[in-house]
């Protein structure tokens, strides 16, 4: 659905169709922004393995790789043909003790944190790192362009539409009926889309167990 078409959803859901509106044209737009990344966040809608957030350089004797702000998760990491296995710090920790945080050489693992991730060893020349990685939209939509359409599947275009509407009511908050139409459209939103993961959920997710691969250097 093109943006166009989502407002004049979005505001029949509202009961908001003819002027003067009680939502700008401007504030709804914000919402179904807020609604796209919601629904990416909760159910990885983006998986990108070719965008230039899927590319990224380990610096020598660097020991991080910042990701952007953008990556919800990163699914695979490789260098070259090599993919690098995932671990976790523990892990290291327990098969190598601390001195695993200066070793050097060709990276054969990998953990993730919240905002980069580790190659192990800790390379010695510039690595060029390719991403498999689940993300948020890379530009919102606006206004300006009346052919903007939700970077997700279409399917999932007139879901979107809830958590906008919660949005509206829940920020109007004008009485009762507004709050309880708000809470209907986030069930319905998270009917779709399932719940959040919260902060100790997405942690667990990065912390999967995998085979060893040990580091050859």
């Amino acid at each position: 659905m093109k943006l166009p078409d989502l407002l004049t959803e979005l505001r029949v859901l509202l009961d908001d169709s003819a002027a003067p509106y009680l939502w700008a044209d401007e504030q709804l737009v914000t919402y179904l922004n807020e609604s796209v990344d919601e629904a990416c966040i909760r159910a990885f809608l983006i998986y990108d393995e070719s965008s230039e957030l899927a590319q990224l350089t380990a610096a020598a004797n660097t020991a991080t790789a910042p990701l952007s702000k953008l990556v919800i998760a990163v699914d695979k990491v490789y260098a070259g043909a090599r993919k690098l296995e995932r671990t976790t710090s523990d892990e290291l920790d327990n098969e190598y003790g601390g001195r695993w945080r200066t070793m050097t050489g060709q990276p054969c693992r990998f953990y993730e944190e919240e905002a980069y991730i580790r190659p192990f060893p800790t390379p010695t020349t510039d690595t060029d790192l390719a991403l498999c990685l689940w993300r948020l939209p890379t530009e919102p939509m606006s206004l300006n362009d009346t052919e903007a359409e939700p970077e997700i599947n279409p399917a999932y275009h007139p879901l979107l539409l809830d958590w906008a509407a919660h949005l509206a009511f829940k920020r109007r908050d004008a009485d009762a009926n507004d709050r309880q139409r708000a809470a209907d459209h986030a069930a319905l939103f998270t009917a779709s889309f399932g719940e959040r993961p919260d902060a100790n959920v997405r942690r667990k997710r990065r912390l999967k167990k995998v085979p060893v691969c040990r580091p050859h250097w």
